[in-house]
């Protein structure tokens, strides 16, 4: 499962930089505790990165990583912490088939080839 499009409107009366990264800090951790656990939740895209020369595409909850390095730490820790469990996960994938290789080639060994004469 995706967490897809999320974010805090910029043009909201009470908006804060720091409000939105707590809002966006509390759905990492609960896709990274899902991730983490084998849950169903693998990711998240919050709602929309944009560059500075894009000011008629600002919809207020547009975040410009240059002007919000907050922000820009938050999402690269988070992403560097999804990368760690896929390397994880992808490490204990290829343990489990080297397993299921040599598991194989021992029964083979043992049964002969799998043919019935």
């Amino acid at each position: 499962m995706l967490l897809g499009e999320f974010g805090k409107d910029a043009n909201e009366p009470d908006f804060t930089v720091a409000n939105r990264d707590n809002f966006m800090r509390t759905a990492y951790a609960a896709v990274y505790s899902s991730a983490k656990t084998g849950g169903a939740a693998s990711g998240s895209l919050f709602w929309q990165m944009m560059v500075e020369d894009l000011p008629n595409y600002q919809d207020g909850l547009s975040i410009i990583l240059s002007q919000n390095t907050s922000t820009n730490d938050l999402i690269y820790q988070e992403s560097q912490r999804l990368a760690g469990l896929r390397k994880m996960y992808a490490g204990l994938k290829n343990t489990e088939w080297k397993k299921k290789k040599t598991m194989g080639v021992a029964a083979r060994e043992i049964h002969g080839n799998g043919n019935s004469n």
